[in-house]
């Protein structure tokens, strides 16, 4: 699908500013991890953060899309109704994601990998010395 320059530079925007977020985040994460393995030292800060529900939303985003991959396509609705505010979120969350090939879940080869008939009768995965079972990723 093309885009015209306008959606074109609006999309590069976004993917800036997500990178940006992505960042923050992490940096949250990390500064989370480490008031919380000072103890009770960081009490104050602690409680506050927790009574803030700060992350809320990115870890909604977390479990839908999770929800998401792992049930592949099925949703509990198509379309959310609005009085439903945690089907809003979830179809907000997961409308146009795009599940990874690695966490895709039908079979596939590498196609660096070369299979070919052991002497056993087994197939062997020339690449990695495993079987051709072992060489295809099902989730």
């Amino acid at each position: 699908m093309e885009l015209s320059d306008a959606e074109d530079d609006e999309y590069d925007e976004a993917k800036e500013a997500l990178l940006k977020r992505a960042d923050e985040l992490e940096r949250a994460a990390k500064l989370l991890r480490e008031q919380v393995a000072l103890g009770s030292g960081s009490k104050i800060w602690v409680k506050s953060i927790h009574r803030q529900n700060i992350g809320k939303d990115a870890s909604a985003l977390v479990q839908d899309v999770q929800k998401f991959t792992v049930s592949g396509r099925r949703r509990e609705t198509t379309w959310a109704k609005k009085a439903d505010r945690n089907s809003a979120r979830y179809t907000a969350n997961t409308m146009g994601y795009q599940v990874p090939l690695r966490e895709a879940p039908t079979p596939s080869l590498t196609a660096e990998s070369t299979v070919q008939s052991g002497g056993d009768g087994s197939m062997k995965d020339q690449g990695e010395g495993r079987s051709a079972a072992d060489a295809i990723e099902i989730d």
